[in-house]
């Protein structure tokens, strides 16, 4: 059946599988996840969740950009918040609040600003929109993360 006949979970799931494919035959070091579940049902999600820990486990890093705050907290190792084109605040595994990173992602104040919002430079991720705030989370194990982190 083509692709295009699916229903749009049925898409993303292909879609995921196909990456991480992908990302397990070129022995990838860093796979970018954008919104990984959204649409699925709760067994696939749980089973991508799965995925992006073992390709991490394996020595991998995963960039994980999601709006699903929920996600982000059970997956990153750190968490870097973006709000309107600028990191807001960062957070380390253990140190992310719900509401201090939904503060930030909402254009707020988060304590735990790093130095990559300190400076205000440059960020690799777009903001989600104008006045969204959007979060990335990175993993990897320590001897693969290097700059991906």
């Amino acid at each position: 059946m083509p692709t295009a006949r699916l229903s749009g979970g049925n898409i993303q799931k292909v879609l995921v599988a196909r990456a991480m494919q992908l990302a397990r035959m070129a022995g990838t070091a860093v796979l970018v996840a954008m919104n990984p579940a959204r649409g699925l049902d709760l067994g696939t999600t749980q089973l991508v969740h799965r995925r992006l820990l073992a390709l991490r486990e394996a020595g991998g890093a995963v960039l994980l950009v999601s709006e699903d705050l929920d996600e982000l907290l059970a997956l990153a190792d750190r968490l870097l918040v973006m709000y309107r084109g600028r990191v807001n605040g960062q957070f380390e595994r253990g140190e992310a609040d719900p509401y201090r990173v939904g503060a930030a992602m909402a254009g707020g104040q988060a304590a735990a600003v790093g130095a990559a919002g300190a400076e205000g430079g440059q960020a690799a991720l777009g903001a989600a929109g104008e006045g969204g705030g959007q979060a990335a989370a990175a993993g990897g194990k320590e001897g693969g993360r290097g700059d991906a982190r």
